[in-house]
């Protein structure tokens, strides 16, 4: 919601612009959007046609052009000339001011786990010191002298110290999380490790999380090197996603100073005294000849030459399929959810080799899906960059953002993934489950030491020197055994070890 205007321009009866307030927008209100303005409430599209940048809402980079009477709703971009909107609701009643009241429902009702040595530890103090004071009083009662009363319960209290048990969980998370750093997942709730040891079912957003997330050229030897150049020169003046793409692909170049860009089809300008035009094929003179509907295309026309088609396609991350196979192989089901086109997420997901998926899925829907399978007894962990992810971040049991992505993704996130390495999520729950061995073995350990310390001390057969060695070298033990998770990573190859 702050990337929405505090104010709207609204077109009066007889054509007067004025500016207002954005908590001032009424249904029937006509308002006028330039170029480069987010949408501020859910419309009905009064003029001709707009192209709009729906990311924000969907995740997908791609633009959309819609026509006159088309829905649009709030937090969409406007990426071509003014467009006039009819208000359809009010801006506390928009889609985009929805998502933030699901955002803050699903963060309230996630569950409050408490650590396991937290609990033991509420009810292990009381029990020692009330243990100590029984064995004072009870040596006092068998005649002992008040001094051997006294040092029978200081050694019962020193060597029943829960340095263990309350060491038996923080170093291991120390140590987990001190691997997954170097690995460039950087951990910001404390319970996360415990929660992410329990994950059976992985749901993944698709742009920028299973894919790179930008439009890349897919290199055409049929396409001669003068057009994609000349091309490049309209394409440079346009902050068109595609056109972005093609700029990136032919280098460093010049930008054509007379671009006129036509909404919903294209760009044309004069490069090296030829009238050039890039965009749709019916704009650039050609017959769409689409082979393949999960790719975008680019048609470019230089004078009188016959157009060429330039294809551009946002691939799967390079270690996508190691990572879900791995995740495949630790016993986890994966979906993919998107709100791109049914058949390019079809085709993401089985490339990946994920077992189930759905596109043009809403914010909402993202929401739904992890509740139902939160009922069905499922613990589902998220990855998503966007904000329609936000809100389904926040209702998984566990959640994962990457770094690249939007503010409130990450701040709904349990975890953010630097670099981008999908590998790493696979590697994060191994470690997880590992962890979560070391911190029953750390708390076993704590109960039979003092299962076995606690008679001792009590019937006087323990000093309080041997009573604090014996306390320091259970501390060490399950210190140790923490650090033991070194050899769960030593398989490992950190993402930042090309940097040093």
């Amino acid at each position: 919601l702050k990337m929405q205007s505090a104010t709207a321009s609204r077109i009066a009866e007889d054509g007067h612009v004025s500016t207002i307030r954005a908590q001032d927008i009424r249904t029937g209100d006509r308002l006028l959007l330039a170029a480069g303005e987010r949408v501020i409430a859910d419309g009905v599209l009064a003029s001709q046609a707009a192209e709009l940048d729906l990311s924000l809402l969907t995740g997908e980079s791609a633009p959309q052009t819609l026509a006159k009477g088309a829905n649009i709703r709030a937090g969409a971009l406007n990426l071509g000339r003014p467009i006039i909107i009819e208000a359809a609701a009010r801006v506390q009643d928009s889609t985009l001011a929805g998502l933030a009241r699901l955002l803050e429902t699903a963060e309230q009702s996630r569950s409050a786990y408490v650590r396991i040595a937290d609990r033991a530890a509420r009810a292990y103090v009381p029990v020692v010191h009330g243990l100590a004071l029984l064995a004072m009083v009870w040596g006092v009662w068998i005649g002992f002298s008040t001094h051997d009363a006294v040092m029978r319960a200081v050694a019962l209290l020193i060597i029943t110290c829960p340095c263990a048990l309350g060491l038996a969980v923080p170093a291991v998370q120390i140590v987990a999380a001190g691997r997954l750093f170097r690995q460039g997942l950087l951990i910001k709730s404390g319970d996360a490790l415990e929660r992410l040891a329990r994950i059976d079912t992985v749901i993944f957003d698709k742009t920028g999380t299973l894919t790179l997330g930008v439009p890349q050229w897919q290199d055409d030897p049929s396409v001669p090197r003068d057009v994609l150049a000349m091309a490049a020169e309209l394409a440079r003046a346009s902050q068109h996603p595609v056109a972005r793409a093609l700029g990136r692909a032919a280098g460093d170049g010049p930008v054509c100073s007379d671009v006129v860009e036509v909404p919903g089809m294209g760009l044309e300008g004069t490069v090296q005294g030829k009238r050039v035009r890039i965009g749709r094929a019916a704009f650039a003179g050609a017959q769409d000849q689409q082979a393949d509907d999960n790719a975008m295309h680019l048609w470019v026309s230089i004078g009188g030459s016959p157009p060429h088609r330039l294809t551009f396609a946002d691939h799967l991350r390079p270690d996508a399929h190691a990572a879900l196979r791995t995740l495949k192989d630790l016993g986890v089901q994966i979906e993919v959810l998107s709100g791109d086109r049914a058949a390019v997420v079809e085709s993401i997901a089985l490339d990946a080799g994920a077992e189930s998926w759905a596109g043009e899925a809403l914010p909402e829907d993202k929401i739904a899906r992890v509740r139902a399978l939160k009922q069905e007894g499922r613990v589902v962990l998220m990855v998503g960059d966007g904000i329609n992810d936000a809100a389904a971040l926040a209702e998984a049991d566990v959640s994962i953002s990457m770094g690249a992505g939007a503010d409130v993704a990450l701040a709904a996130s349990d975890m953010v993934l630097q670099g981008g390495r999908l590998q790493t999520i696979a590697d994060a729950l191994a470690l997880a489950r590992a962890a979560q061995t070391r911190v029953r073995e750390n708390l076993g350990f704590s109960i039979l030491y003092n299962i076995c310390a606690v008679p001792l001390a009590f019937a006087g057969l323990v000093t309080p020197l041997i009573a604090a060695i014996a306390m320091s070298g259970s501390s060490l033990v399950v210190t140790l055994n923490a650090l033991r998770l070194a050899r769960v990573q030593e398989k490992w190859t950190p993402v930042f070890r090309q940097d040093t």
